[in-house]
């Protein structure tokens, strides 16, 4: 009997070392996974069904020691959800480590100057961090160009909030360094002007001097006569236009044509990026009432109606 038990007891022994070098290799081994994967571990998942999913992507070989060696360390409740990159042979160690850390995968979301709002949705519905639905309209002027960054996923709704705090706060300071002379505008006005500057300037460089055209053609009631108007009130109608601008577009009934009405449209039609405010909210004085395309990506300016046909006729001639 005594020897029996002695022989049991070293079996089991021999068993338990066994396991825990099985253990051991495998917690340290390059794992199975062939290629880099991104896995999403959503918030509330059991250790168990975490252990299932890694499994089944190939991702650990040993669902069982994954649960049995978190429990040990005191981890089993520590396991962070979201998006997860792992590399290829990573080993179970090294999983288990990654999930307790929550070390997520970083996505970007870039919002380009001049992006409309429906430009935004569609650039929302292309990252995976971000999820549907959106449960309230977008409003054009009211978002701030610029790259985000999201670590864990979000709803549609929490990343448009984000956005438009971000330009409220930027909004607000830009405001307060206005210069002097534009006490008669509000921001509101500012701003439509600076969407209508970002959709026509051709540069950066070239936004102060666009901006002073319009200013200029605003004190002597001018009409702005701004192509970028007409195109946004007509997909604003009708859906995106497929084609360049035709001369019977030009008559199109809007508020928002300002070959049709004098002033400034009734809303941006686009989000202008800070560029642009500043051109406006710091304009530049010029004697120019009128600009043309120049056929080099920027613009051809003047004083007189007379001069800028002349500008026009130069820049068919390039065309042709």
């Amino acid at each position: 009997m005594k020897r029996n038990f002695i022989a049991l007891t070293l079996f089991v022994l021999l068993c338990c070392f066994g396991l825990l070098f099985a253990a051991r290799y495998t917690l340290n081994h390059p794992g199975p996974l062939l290629k880099e994967k991104i896995i999403y571990i959503s918030p509330g998942t059991p250790l168990r069904n975490i252990a299932q999913t890694l499994s089944q992507e190939d991702v650990i070989s040993s669902p069982w020691i994954f649960c049995l060696y978190t429990i040990f360390k005191g981890e089993s409740s520590n396991l962070k959800a979201g998006d997860y990159k792992f590399h290829s042979g990573i080993s179970l160690q090294q999983v288990i480590q990654k999930l307790i850390m929550g070390d997520l995968v970083t996505y970007s979301i870039t919002v380009p100057e001049g992006a409309q709002s429906q430009d935004v949705l569609k650039i929302m519905r292309k990252s995976p961090a971000l999820i549907p639905p959106l449960t309230r309209p977008l409003q054009d002027g009211a978002l701030w160009p610029s790259t985000y960054h999201v670590r864990n996923r979000t709803s549609y709704d929490v990343m448009v909030t984000r956005m438009e705090v971000t330009a409220q706060k930027n909004h607000k300071i830009l405001w307060q360094g206005r210069a002097p002379e534009l006490s008669p505008f509000t921001f509101q006005q500012a701003l439509i002007l600076a969407s209508i500057v970002q959709k026509e300037a051709g540069s950066l460089s070239e936004m102060p001097l666009v901006a002073s055209v319009f200013l200029n053609r605003l004190k002597k009631g001018i009409p702005l006569q701004a192509d970028p108007t007409v195109q946004y009130a007509i997909e604003k109608d009708k859906g995106p236009l497929k084609r360049s601008l035709l001369r019977k577009d030009l008559l199109y009934p809007s508020p928002y044509n300002t070959y049709q009405n004098s002033g400034l449209p009734p809303g941006p039609i686009c989000n202008p990026g800070k560029a642009a405010i500043q051109s406006v909210l710091h304009p530049q004085s010029s004697p120019f009432y009128y600009f043309v395309a120049n056929g080099t990506g920027g613009h051809t300016f003047a004083k007189t109606y007379a001069e800028h046909l002349r500008n026009v006729k130069v820049w068919q001639q390039r065309r042709k």
